[in-house]
């Protein structure tokens, strides 16, 4: 695939193909945006990149991949996971951060694409293309369909079981403190208290306009201030878990055993924290592992066969959980 044969589908002429897709201003940004789409249909990007690796001294393969932020520990330990699997491999990496934004996320990987700068592409939330992309792209999601490669947890399943625990544990006054940026778990959470028949309080539910550490001190201050109170919290990340046990032992309620506190994701500093938390490993690691695994298969197979694998999650009991029905 040239520009000549592109100019011919795209009723354009050469050089409005060359200037199209070196970013020239003299094009339209619709006419531009029509003459990339049909480069990328017709594996223009992956003809270029594959002869930009040959006609290179390091022809080593070049992963992007597209993380929401670099803020706390989550992220920063997944990226490192996933820079080590791929160095293993021989490859490397190259991070870019959009911020939670998807349409953001969307315009980095069109470039990408476009520009050639990467073999394949691995990213933290769903990738929305008009056409086909014509480099693999993994994505980690929840259980999910469609017509990319994705890996990742249940989040309906890890939350209701997480319900489930704490119900059995004694807990029926369950409360929920999260963000916007995990409206998913937001609705798991929901739904799992009505499957296992209880009573869903609209003042137990916590989602702070914050980030990390915010989120726990934020919801604190809320929870302090009702009248009744839960016996029980589900947080949405550990961090927030965590950072609403100190705020909540600072103003004299003992965790667990005024409040019951349960995190998920399991990051290292969870089980050295001043109460060990209680939480749900994700196994990401694992997943880090089959993200990179899977992309590498598309990448020198070129296989169109399309994988959604789901990782197993179990939770860590640690003492952050009052059993008050013992």
């Amino acid at each position: 695939m040239n520009h000549k044969k592109i100019a011919e589908l795209a009723h354009v002429s050469t050089s409005t193909v060359s200037k199209a897709l070196s970013g020239s201003s003299e094009i339209s940004v619709e006419l531009a945006e029509k003459i990339k789409k049909i480069a990328i249909e017709c594996g223009y990007f992956k003809e270029k990149s594959k002869r930009k690796r040959e006609y290179s001294n390091n022809s080593a393969l070049l992963v992007a991949v597209l993380v929401p932020e670099l803020l706390g520990s989550h992220y920063p330990e997944i990226i490192t996971h996933l820079k080590n699997e791929i160095e293993a491999k021989g490859a490397q990496i190259a991070v870019y951060i959009y911020d939670f934004d998807p349409k953001k996320a969307n315009e980095i990987l069109q470039n990408i694409i476009v520009n050639g700068a990467a073999d394949g592409v691995i990213m933290f939330c769903k990738p929305e293309l008009p056409v086909k992309p014509s480099i693999p792209i993994v994505y980690f999601g929840g259980k999910t369909t469609g017509p990319y490669d994705s890996i990742g947890s249940d989040i309906m399943a890890m939350v209701e079981d997480c319900v489930k625990y704490l119900k059995e544990a004694g807990h029926t006054a369950i409360a929920y403190v999260g963000e916007p940026n995990t409206a998913g778990s937001n609705n798991a959470f929901k739904e799992a208290m009505q499957q296992n028949g209880l009573v869903c309080h609209e003042a137990f539910l916590f989602n702070v306009e914050a980030r990390l550490e915010a989120i726990g001190v934020e919801a604190a201050k809320k929870l302090l201030s009702l009248q009744e109170k839960p016996t029980a919290i589900l947080a949405a990340y550990d961090v927030v878990a965590l950072s609403l046990i100190h705020e909540l032992t600072q103003n004299g309620i003992r965790v667990p055993e005024d409040i019951s506190v349960m995190g998920i994701n399991n990051i290292s500093a969870s089980a050295y924290a001043q109460v060990p938390l209680t939480t749900v490993d994700t196994f990401s690691a694992e997943q880090n592992r089959a993200a990179v695994e899977l992309l590498f298969n598309k990448i020198l197979t070129e296989t169109e066969v399309v994988q959604h694998i789901t990782v197993e999650h179990k939770i860590i009991e640690r003492d952050s959980i009052r059993k008050i029905n013992a």
